[in-house]
C-alpha cells in the first residue's frame, strides 16, 4: 500500500538541484575566465622577455647599428649576418626570434609564442626627427588573442597581457589598426606604426627613452656614475678578442687622478707643474729617462741645461759667446753677420757675399741656377739653360740709363756678314710661316651696290694690289666682261659688262687678301663716276672651298686667266 509523500520535500529537492547547478555553472565560467587570464599573462610575459632581449641587442651593438644605418655596413655576430632593409624607416634585416636568442645567448625562452598567436615580429629601426636620429625597437605578435569559438580579437585578454608587460606594452585598436597605442611617461598617448595593420595585436616598444635610469647612464647628467665606465667589450671582437670603444667628441676631461695610456696624441697641452720624464726606462743609448722626439720649437725664458747639444741647426738671438774657444768641425754656420779676422773653410754658403775683390784660384766660377729671362735690377751676370752668358741690360738701348732692365745675351753686336746662312734661312722662314695662297671672290652682279638705281651707263671694276692673277668665271664672260691689267694703275680692271652677272676670282700670296673698288660711270648725264668699295669672300689654300672653286673655275674658263699683261685677257 503506497504511502503518502509530503510535498515540501519535492520542493526542497528542486531548489537544491537548481542552486547546485548555478554554483557549478558559476564555477565553470569563472574557471574559464581564469584560464583565459592566465594564458594572456603568459603571452604578455613571453612578449616582455623578447622585448627585453631586443632592447639589450640595441644597447650592446649600438655602434654597429649606427654604422649599419648610416653607412650600410653589415655586421656579423657569430654566424649570423645582419643587413639593412627598407628606407623609411630603415630596419635591421635577418633579425628573427631564433637569431636574436642565439646572438644574445638567451636560455629557457621559446622562439615561438603560444599556439594561435602567430610569430614574434622583431623590428630594430632608425627613427629620425629634424635630422636627429635614435635607434628604437618594436616587438609584436603577428596574431591577436581571439575569443573562444570566434576569430574576433579578445581585447579583454589583450589588456590583461598589456598589464603583464607593463608601461612599455601597447595594442592596436579596432578603430585604428595601423597604429600601436602606448602610454608615455607623462600619461599622454604615443603612437607607433603597426606594420601588420591588424587590430588586436599586442606589442612592446623599446629605446633609450624607455630604459630605466637606474641601470643605464643618464644622458642629461642628472645622475652620477656609481662605478667604473667600462668600455671594453669582450663579446664584440672576432675570435673572442676584446673590442675597446672610444670616447668621441668629448670637451674637457677633468679629474684628480692619473691618466694612464699607452700613447697620448693632443693638439696642444698645458702643464702647470713640472714635466718629469725621469724613469727607470732606458733609451736607445742605454740612458735612463725618456726622450723628446719630433719637437719643433721649445720656447721659454729659463735656461736649457744639457750635457750636450746635438742639433742640425742652432739659432742664437743674441751674441754667441764662446769664451775664446774655437768652432771646430762645423758643417754649416748660419748667422746674420760673421765678424772674424780669418775665415777658412772648405765651403762657404751664403745668400749674399760682399767683397772688394773676388778671386777664383782654379779659374772657374760655377753658377748654381740658370736665368730664364724677364726683368732684373742692378748690374748682374748669369747664364741661361744652354750655358750662354746673360747680363742685366737696359730693355731700350736708347733709354739713356732710364727705363726697365731685362736679362739679355751678352754677345757682341753682329752684322749680316757675321751671321751664318743657315741662321738667315731660319729667320726668313719664320717670317713667311703664316703666309699662304688666298682666293678672293668678287660678286659682279651689282646686287650689293647702292649705286645700282642711279641708272649707270657703265661699270668699271678695279682690283688693287697685291693680286697676282685674276680670272672671270663663265657667267661673267657670257655677259661681255673683259679682264685687263692696267700698268698705269697697277691693278686689274674688268670692263664692258653688258649686264650684272658672274664673279671675279683673284689670287694673292701673303698673310691676307685684296680689295676691289667698283665705279659706276654716268656718262649719259654728267660724266661723273661714283665709286664704292666691295669686300670679297676669302678662301685660304688649305680649305676645301679653295680647292673646289679653283678646280671648277680653271677647268671651265681656260684662256680667261690674266697674269698682268699689257691690256690683254
Amino acid at each position: 500500500m503506497r504511502r503518502k509523500q509530503s510535498g515540501i520535500f519535492l520542493i526542497s529537492a528542486g531548489i537544491a538541484v537548481a542552486v547546485t547547478g548555478m554554483l557549478i555553472t558559476f564555477w565553470g565560467v569563472n574557471y574559464t575566465r581564469q584560464l583565459r587570464a592566465e594564458r594572456a599573462e603568459r603571452i604578455g610575459e613571453s612578449l616582455k622577455i623578447m622585448g627585453d632581449a631586443t632592447q639589450s641587442f640595441a644597447v650592446a651593438y649600438h655602434d654597429r647599428l649606427n654604422k649599419l644605418f648610416e653607412k650600410n655596413e653589415p655586421f656579423v655576430i657569430g654566424d649570423v649576418q645582419f643587413t639593412r632593409e627598407g628606407t623609411a624607416p630603415r630596419v635591421v634585416g635577418n633579425l628573427t626570434a631564433e637569431n636574436l636568442l642565439k646572438v644574445m645567448n638567451v636560455r629557457g625562452v621559446a622562439s615561438r609564442p603560444p599556439n594561435g598567436m602567430g610569430e614574434y615580429a622583431i623590428q630594430v629601426y632608425e627613427d629620425c626627427v629634424n635630422n636627429q636620429c635614435d635607434i628604437k625597437t618594436l616587438v609584436y605578435l603577428t596574431q591577436p588573442i581571439k575569443r573562444a569559438y570566434s576569430e574576433a580579437p579578445d581585447f579583454d585578454a589583450a589588456a590583461t597581457a598589456m598589464r603583464k608587460i607593463g608601461a612599455l606594452g601597447g595594442m592596436s585598436r579596432q578603430d585604428a589598426p595601423g597604429q600601436f597605442h602606448f602610454l608615455d611617461n607623462n600619461g599622454s598617448e604615443r603612437l607607433v606604426a603597426n606594420p601588420a595593420a591588424q587590430p588586436g595585436l599586442i606589442a612592446v616598444r623599446g629605446g633609450h627613452q624607455t630604459s630605466a635610469m637606474d641601470t643605464l647612464l643618464s644622458l642629461d647628467g642628472r645622475k652620477s656614475m656609481t662605478g667604473n665606465l667600462n668600455l671594453e667589450d669582450r663579446n664584440g671582437g672576432a675570435n673572442g678578442a676584446a673590442t675597446r670603444h672610444n670616447i668621441v667628441g668629448a670637451g674637457n676631461i677633468e679629474g684628480s687622478g692619473a691618466l694612464a695610456m699607452n700613447s697620448l696624441a693632443v693638439n696642444s697641452a698645458r702643464i702647470a707643474g713640472t714635466l718629469d720624464l725621469s724613469s727607470n726606462k732606458k733609451d736607445d743609448d742605454q740612458k735612463t729617462g725618456s726622450s723628446i722626439i719630433g719637437a719643433r720649437d721649445i720656447t721659454g725664458s729659463g735656461t736649457l741645461s744639457m750635457g750636450g747639444v746635438n742639433a742640425d741647426r742652432v739659432k742664437v738671438g743674441t751674441t754667441l759667446s764662446l769664451n775664446a774657444n774655437d768652432i771646430t768641425g762645423a758643417r754649416n754656420v748660419d748667422a746674420k753677420s760673421v765678424d772674424a779676422t780669418n775665415v777658412e773653410a772648405t765651403r762657404v754658403k751664403a745668400e749674399r757675399v760682399e767683397s772688394a775683390a773676388l778671386k777664383s784660384t782654379d779659374g772657374v766660377v760655377e753658377l748654381g741656377t740658370s736665368i730664364s729671362g724677364g726683368s732684373c735690377t742692378g748690374m748682374g751676370i748669369g747664364v741661361d739653360a744652354q750655358g750662354r752668358v746673360m747680363s742685366c741690360q737696359q730693355e731700350d738701348p736708347k733709354g739713356n740709363g732710364r727705363g726697365a732692365r731685362v736679362w739679355k745675351l751678352s754677345s757682341p753686336t753682329v752684322t749680316r756678314d757675321n751671321v751664318p746662312d743657315n741662321v738667315v734661312d731660319k729667320i726668313t722662314s719664320e717670317v713667311q710661316r703664316n703666309s699662304s695662297w688666298w682666293m678672293s671672290r668678287f660678286d659682279l652682279r651689282w646686287g650689293k651696290s647702292k649705286l645700282l638705281h642711279r641708272g649707270a651707263a657703265s661699270v668699271l671694276y678695279e682690283v688693287g694690289s697685291p693680286a697676282t692673277a685674276c680670272v672671270l668665271d663663265a657667267e661673267a664672260i657670257s655677259a661681255g666682261g673683259i679682264l685687263e691689267y692696267n700698268h698705269r694703275l697697277d691693278r686689274f680692271v674688268v670692263r664692258a659688262m653688258g649686264r650684272p652677272a658672274g664673279a671675279l676670282y683673284c689670287f694673292s700670296y701673303g698673310s691676307g687678301s685684296v680689295g676691289m673698288r667698283t665705279t659706276f660711270w654716268d656718262w649719259g648725264k654728267n660724266n661723273v663716276g661714283h665709286g664704292i668699295m666691295e669686300n670679297p669672300t676669302w678662301y685660304r689654300d688649305n680649305t676645301p672651298e679653295f680647292r673646289n672653286l679653283f678646280k671648277t673655275t680653271m677647268t671651265q674658263n681656260i684662256g680667261a686667266l690674266n697674269e698682268g699683261g699689257n691690256w690683254h685677257h
